[in-house]
């Protein structure tokens, strides 16, 4: 919690917090030695259909240009960790 408070440039308190509200609200559970994680059937936010179709366009055209599936993933992948 403590990096997670230094990266975001917030008080652990407020991570603290953050971390008993989504628990209480059933979208994560938190267990000692695995760590906090989704919990099962968390409710999801429902895709925007623009974004569902952007995204149906870009495999279409990976897959055009001869992209494999793990390639694709891996595009997507790093794009997430570099935004």
């Amino acid at each position: 919690m403590r990096d997670l408070a230094a990266d975001l440039g917030v008080a652990v308190g407020t991570v603290q917090r953050a971390y008993r509200e989504l628990e209480a609200g059933g979208i994560v559970t938190t267990r000692r030695r695995v760590g906090t994680i989704v919990a099962d059937g968390a409710p999801t936010a429902p895709p925007q259909p623009q974004l569902q179709e952007a995204a149906h366009a870009f495999v279409a055209r990976a897959r055009a240009d001869g992209m494999s599936d793990p390639a694709i993933l891996g595009l997507v992948r790093g794009a997430l960790l570099t935004t």
